[in-house]
């Protein structure tokens, strides 16, 4: 998704991203997502009650 955006040609995009990590499974990119959900609403609700 990135690569395309920056210009790199889809056949490089397997090494590009191998280089930098390999890619999540769809069950990392959801727990990803989830973890960073749940620590965003913590956040908010800690500044609303500080608040």
């Amino acid at each position: 998704m990135i690569n395309a955006v920056i210009g790199v040609p889809r056949y490089v995009e397997g090494t590009v991203m191998h280089r930098n990590a390999p890619a999540l499974t769809p069950n990392q990119r959801a727990g990803i997502w989830a973890l960073a959900t749940a620590i965003t609403l913590l956040l908010i609700i800690a500044l609303g009650a500080l608040g």
